[in-house]
């Protein structure tokens, strides 16, 4: 097998390139991810953030690459003539699916979860409270409430059900139910309080395999952190977690690296990828 010539690297947002609940990439870890450029590696942000918000923070990188959000149910490209991303792959959740996963939602007392839905760049939620204000900070994206008695007049890109943090054991009966649909959903945690339900086949794994037609001969890199990130672990080429990621996840990295937001990334690139 020919040695590969170029190199890509994914990062996942929250809790490894950024602050959970935070909008913002700390100065030091845009440095970095600009250093990697300069040196021919594509830069991709990887993350279960709804499009807008993954965008937000993909502006604060002087960098090329696409962009795989809401756990690979969208997978853009930027346009270096309109200086916007075009949406190149769009996988929502169908429709059959959604009735039963609100049929199942609404079957549990879910007095204290909160479900999300995504039309693209747009944000709803069935109530408003803490777990609704929490999203829309960290998303920086205002959302409307909406009612599930009805299924609404669009097929949502992801489904998210939210419990209080440090409460993610009351989604645990709910997410073996859904796993049960006939595969036709793809259900992943991004959070131990935030269960997250993509379309069938759909995962950051999955955008890797495809993003793997364009960047050819192209060694993979990815960086993450958490339960959502296995699937593109397993399809990377080197995946790299910060000490303080999920301990399970450690088991599948190829590298550990130091704390994750305060200098992890950095001391990857020089400690492990010699850069």
């Amino acid at each position: 097998m020919s040695k590969k010539t170029h190199k890509t690297a994914f990062f996942d947002l929250d809790g490894t390139l950024i602050y959970t609940d935070s909008n913002t990439i700390p100065e030091y870890n845009v440095k970095t991810l600009e250093y990697m450029n300069s040196k021919g590696i594509d830069i991709v942000i990887a993350t279960g953030r709804m499009h807008e918000s993954a965008l937000n923070c993909y502006r604060q990188l002087n960098c090329t690459g696409h962009m795989i959000s809401f756990n690979g149910g969208i997978i853009s490209k930027y346009d270096h003539l309109t200086k916007v991303f075009e949406i190149i792959k769009h996988f929502p959740v169908d429709l059959v699916s959604m009735k039963e996963i609100f049929r199942i939602f609404n079957s549990f007392d879910n007095r204290e979860l909160t479900m999300f839905l995504f039309n693209k760049d747009n944000l709803f939620y069935d109530k408003k409270g803490e777990q609704s204000s929490v999203y829309e900070k960290r998303s920086n994206v205002r959302g409307e409430i909406i009612t599930l008695k009805e299924i609404p007049d669009f097929l949502s890109t992801k489904i998210l059900i939210a419990a209080r943090k440090g409460e993610g054991e009351k989604l645990d009966f709910l997410e073996k139910e859904l796993i049960q649909l006939d595969s036709s959903i793809t259900v992943s945690r991004s959070k131990k309080h935030y269960l997250e339900i993509n379309g069938k086949n759909v995962s950051k794994g999955n955008a890797l395999k495809f993003l793997r037609t364009i960047y050819q001969d192209s060694e993979f890199i990815a960086f993450g952190d958490s339960y959502n990130d296995v699937s593109m672990f397993e399809e990377a080429d080197i995946s790299i977690i910060p000490e303080d990621g999920e301990e399970v996840i450690k088991k599948i990295a190829t590298y550990t690296t130091t704390k994750g937001i305060d200098g992890g990334i950095e001391h990857a690139v020089k400690n492990i990828l010699k850069l």
